[in-house]
């Protein structure tokens, strides 16, 4: 199981500027090949993972576990529905049109308000948003850097690490690597599973070992797909 942005890729001033490396979409055909499966949880939209991964064999998690498809052309299955997401996106806007310098942005479960061009107006931000979210029964409310999200309740990077578990024979060890606080609700469950968990760059954790940059884990990932050992620090 593995995160895409900061753990796969580099991350970058945007989402749409980020450099998939040209090794990476064979690396990830190995890895499936030599595992039991691969699969990305990331908070990325299914649709936007497939722009840059095309060809990718495993299932995906998107939207921090709130979309899902199984194998490569399944369906992707959604965990709102459309009139509660139109719902989300039409309070998003009405706050960001009402302060300069505010921006909604539309996300395919969920919406964002960002306000690092006008810092001062986190307070105002945070308490209306809160009033959307508490006027919405199937949305969260979740802070970022200088922005607040709402996301679908109940699925996350976590929940979805558990399906992917509950699903696995007895045998098979969980594996889980990311960079970001949403993986540490993943990397909480499959430690729980007595799995291996991996952070990646600086910051608290709960993994159990640590790579330094997204360069690190493709080696690591190397080792792996080519059957060598594949040796973590803890």
């Amino acid at each position: 199981m593995l995160d895409f942005d900061g753990t796969l890729v580099d991350l970058a001033p945007t989402p749409d500027a980020i450099r998939v490396p040209d090794t990476l979409p064979r690396l990830l055909s190995q890895l499936d090949t030599q595992s039991d499966g691969v699969t990305l949880i990331s908070g990325r939209a299914v649709e936007d993972l497939d722009r840059f991964l095309p060809d990718f064999p495993g299932s995906v998690y998107g939207s921090h576990g709130a979309e899902h498809r199984a194998r490569p052309g399944a369906e992707v299955v959604h965990a709102v529905e459309a009139e509660d997401l139109t719902e989300a996106h039409d309070a998003c806007d009405e706050i960001a049109e009402a302060r300069d310098g505010l921006i909604c942005e539309h996300k395919p479960m969920g919406a964002v308000l960002h306000y690092r061009q006008e810092p001062q107006e986190a307070s105002y931000v945070s308490a209306q948003m809160q009033q959307v979210a508490d006027g919405l029964e199937t949305f969260d409310l979740h802070q970022s850097k200088m922005a607040l999200e709402l996301r679908p309740r109940g699925p996350s990077k976590g929940s979805a690490a558990r399906r992917i578990i509950h699903a696995l024979p007895d045998a098979i060890v969980p594996v889980f690597a990311g960079d970001d606080r949403t993986d540490e609700e993943a990397i909480a469950v499959v430690n729980a599973a007595g799995g291996i968990t991996i952070k990646i760059g600086e910051g608290e954790t709960a993994a159990q070992h640590r790579l330094p940059t997204p360069a690190a884990v493709h080696q690591w990932l190397s080792s792996w797909a080519e059957g060598e050992a594949a040796c973590l620090a803890v």
